[in-house]
């Protein structure tokens, strides 16, 4: 008996193209590891695509294109995204003011 080999395009649950992209995007964007960045990848696809897959798969599809892991200099507040920050300072500012009026004891 002879085993028959399978073609990698023929696989039914395989990922697809864009959805690699999508995985490879958070590294090169937000420097997210392939260790314990996996996590943070797979809540990047559901929150901003609605994709919905495992962190193994994240984790076999870096590998599978040669992500290494992040160096250890890289400090813990350089992986997290980068927050939207205005051109002018104090600008769209509320400021709520409250007068308080007290009675005077007679």
């Amino acid at each position: 008996m002879v085993r028959k080999i399978r073609d990698p395009k023929t696989y039914g649950n395989r990922l697809d193209s864009k959805v690699i992209e999508l995985i490879l995007e958070p590294r090169k964007q937000y420097k997210l590891g392939t260790w314990r960045g996996t996590w943070r990848v797979k809540w990047y696809l559901e929150r901003y695509h609605d994709i919905d897959i495992s962190e193994s798969s994240v984790y076999r599809t870096l590998k599978r294109h040669n992500v290494k892991s992040l160096d250890k200099t890289t400090t813990r507040k350089a992986m997290w995204p980068k927050r939207y920050t205005k051109e002018t300072p104090r600008h769209h500012v509320q400021v709520d003011v409250k007068f308080l009026v007290f009675n005077s004891p007679e």
